[in-house]
């Protein structure tokens, strides 16, 4: 089954310690979470509640001396805050706290794509398969075990600063979670979101916006096209305007510093038409917009209504509807060089950027300062057969420990 260790698979799979503050074992813990289904959806029939995880969550907070606030976000969709603040003598206010942040729903799947059941957790290989291992329900064990560890450790009253764990909901569709946290009012905290970034910690990630593009014709015989205006016609006109604004930005907006160091534009689909010889009347498209820091929503709201005015004048008899779908600001976190430093020093490799999108920017929105360090690699995220390497959980436990005692 597995060529790891006995002692260090022990360590995982068993609770030897008998302490003040206990958890149930890794394994354990990690295998009743991905058994809680939290799938999230954008297709009603297929999204999942998230409250079997949240009660899991709450449970093992509270036994380790946390006090814990479940937050309604919608009908069955929930985030938790945790919280174990230091003696009040001891608190300094002026030094920010720590949080260790993720989401709790997953994304869909295709049980006939995996290998195995995708909520039974499995060890094979010294990796551990289960949806969710990964992106990123793995994170809350090793994050409750590093807090636990410490606690143990040093004891509560050597804190200076209040220790916070949040789970949200949705983070795979709406981000409604993390929007939510902002009704709460949290104090600034230095922040770890458990996203999978391979144990290198990401200062900063691209935005994403989601545009559909409606365009409507009138509709006629193709023997005659003055009897109607093609949408199809005015679409080929769009994508052309599109194509010269991305070759634009190709030169105008760089930042190095990521692998892709330009804005990248995808047309995801395009649905029009229903017969050749009927005048198109309606066709629609889908864009996705990857953007840099510094590109707010303001901006490209704007910029897209004049670049795609002239549609109508290109094609007589046809109208335009822009509808942003979904929009997630890029993110990058310069503000705190000693825990940039900290971060540094504790992985022994620079921070990155990345391409992908997490709730860091709205956590940053509300006043913290979010770096993102997780176990697994993106490469196993959102596929068949997630997997989470058992070697990466003992070095991150030991990073969040000492990013505890930095507060210490």
């Amino acid at each position: 089954m597995s060529s790891t260790p006995q002692t260090q698979l022990e360590a995982f799979v068993m609770n030897e310690h008998q302490s003040q503050y206990k958890l149930p074992s890794l394994h354990q813990m990690l295998q009743e979470l991905v058994a809680a289904r939290s799938v999230s959806s954008y297709t009603p029939s297929k999204d999942e509640s998230n409250k079997a995880v949240i009660d899991l969550l709450c449970e093992w907070c509270e036994n380790i001396g946390m006090t814990t606030h479940v937050q309604k976000v919608a009908e069955g969709k929930y985030n938790l805050i945790a919280q174990i603040v230091p003696n009040e003598n001891q608190f300094d206010p002026n030094l920010k706290g720590i949080m260790f942040a993720g989401h709790t729903d997953t994304v869909g799947y295709m049980e006939d794509d995996w290998n195995t059941d995708p909520f039974d957790l499995k060890i094979i290989n010294d990796e551990w398969f289960g949806l969710g291992v990964c992106d990123m329900k793995g994170f809350f064990p090793i994050a409750l075990q590093a807090i636990a560890e410490t606690l143990n450790e040093q004891g509560k009253d050597t804190l200076k600063a209040p220790i916070t764990l949040i789970a949200t909901s949705d983070e795979e569709t709406t981000m409604d979670g993390a929007r939510a946290l902002s009704k709460l009012n949290i104090k600034s905290h230095q922040v770890i979101i458990g996203e999978p970034s391979d144990g290198q910690a990401i200062y900063a990630h691209k935005g994403v916006l989601t545009t559909k593009l409606i365009i409507k014709g009138v509709r006629g015989h193709a023997s005659n096209p003055s009897l109607g205006a093609n949408a199809i016609e005015a679409a080929h006109w769009v994508i052309g305007k599109v194509m010269d604004w991305k070759k634009e930005w190709q030169t105008t907006h760089v930042n190095h510093t990521f692998k892709i160091p330009h804005p990248t534009f995808n047309f995801g689909c395009i649905h029009g038409g229903d017969n050749s010889n009927v005048i198109c009347d309606k066709c629609e498209l889908m864009l996705d917009m990857r953007l840099l820091p510094n590109m707010p929503q303001a901006m490209l709201d704007q910029e897209f209504k004049q670049r795609l005015q002239g549609m109508e004048e290109a094609v007589p008899g046809t109208s335009l509807e822009i509808i942003t779908q979904e929009f997630c600001p890029p993110y990058e976190e310069t503000q705190v060089p000693a825990f940039s430093k900290l971060l540094t020093d504790l992985t022994q490799q620079p921070l990155v950027s990345t391409n992908f999108v997490t709730e860091a920017p709205f956590l940053q929105e509300q006043g913290h300062h979010p770096f993102i360090l997780g176990p697994g690699s993106i490469d196993w995220a959102h596929k068949p057969n997630e997997r989470l390497a058992l070697s990466k959980i003992q070095p991150l436990i030991n990073q969040l420990k000492a990013c505890l005692k930095s507060i210490s």
